[in-house]
């Protein structure tokens, strides 16, 4: 993967994160915990910047999956964690799609909580891959092949 598409992962990927968490936190904080959280934007402001980084992220995901996933699938060495992005970017997209689409405040709720988790999620499993990535590249370059 070149470095440019690499970091224009890594940016969107922040900030993502950064309108994800700083829309959940305030929200999650009253609705489940009873606490008057202040909130650093407004939350339309928030989604909507959110929405945007997610259709960003969708045209990278695509350019990913043509030029390193389809490659990538035949080697074994980051498989596991790769399958794993894989399935999270899926849950992420079904995800926020049922909470812009749906209707039903009891589904609403329910995709909230499975996208907020899930994108959590996918920061582990994101770090371990790019480490792990990297130590495979790194050994390459020395000489020491990894399957």
């Amino acid at each position: 993967m070149s470095g440019t598409l690499r970091w224009s992962l890594y940016v969107c990927v922040l900030a993502l994160t950064v309108s994800g968490v700083l829309y959940a936190v305030p929200r999650y904080a009253d609705l489940y915990l009873e606490l008057d959280w202040p909130a650093a934007a407004s939350p339309a402001l928030l989604m909507k910047l959110h929405g945007a980084f997610s259709f960003w992220s969708l045209l990278l995901l695509g350019v990913v999956w043509r030029g390193h996933v389809r490659s990538r699938l035949r080697r074994t060495a980051n498989r596991p964690s790769g399958l794993a992005l894989c399935a999270a970017m899926a849950v992420l997209v079904v995800s926020g799609y049922l909470l812009y689409y749906v209707g039903s405040l009891e589904l609403r709720e329910a995709s909230g909580l499975v996208h907020t988790a899930c994108g959590l999620g996918l920061l582990a499993v994101l770090a371990g891959h790019v480490r792990r990535g990297a130590s495979i590249r790194a050994r390459r370059r020395r000489g020491t092949e990894v399957p």
